[in-house]
């Protein structure tokens, strides 16, 4: 056969343990459909600064056409804590041949806040919108209070963007 379902692989990694559920059809054009939740991670085991325990939960589909790859994650949500800090996602992001072709992502790490979206099929800038009132917990000799917004173009092979932070530290 050339499907393959999933009703609960379970790996344990990054001193958690992630569950996947779903499929994975090989026919001439694979498709991938998982559910994806996770429990207890610590990411200090792939970034050393950045200790915490980490739950998720994610939807994950994608699609292999000719030389095209596109990767869907949706209804993500990620809470815990991080940093010492409660910590907070959730949105969906879209991807085509490596590029982001559509984000709406909410984080909060404590009292600072990132949100990003955009949708650069329409040849749209991917928009974001930040606040950062204890910024030394996320990055050592940044403090003050801060909020800014820009964008960021992300297509091609020069990627560019514009940020206006205001603030005080």
């Amino acid at each position: 056969t050339k499907n393959l379902n999933f009703s609960q692989l379970v790996f344990h990694a990054l001193g958690g343990k992630v569950t996947v559920h779903g499929s994975l059809d090989l026919q001439s054009e694979p498709v991938l459909n998982l559910s994806i939740h996770g429990e207890n991670i610590n990411p200090v085991h792939l970034l050393p600064d950045w200790p915490g325990k980490l739950n998720f939960l994610f939807g994950l589909k994608g699609r292999i056409s000719g030389e095209a790859i596109y990767l869907s994650l949706s209804d993500i949500k990620v809470f815990g804590h991080l940093l010492d800090l409660p910590f907070e996602s959730s949105g969906s992001l879209e991807f085509q041949d490596n590029q982001p072709k559509w984000v709406d992502l909410n984080v909060r790490a404590g009292n600072n806040r990132v949100k990003l979206s955009g949708d650069t099929d329409n040849g749209s800038d991917l928009h974001f919108d930040l606040e950062l009132f204890e910024p030394e917990i996320l990055w050592p000799g940044f403090e003050g209070q801060w909020r800014g917004k820009g964008y960021v173009n992300p297509i091609g092979n020069s990627p560019a963007g514009v940020l206006v932070l205001e603030g005080n530290d």
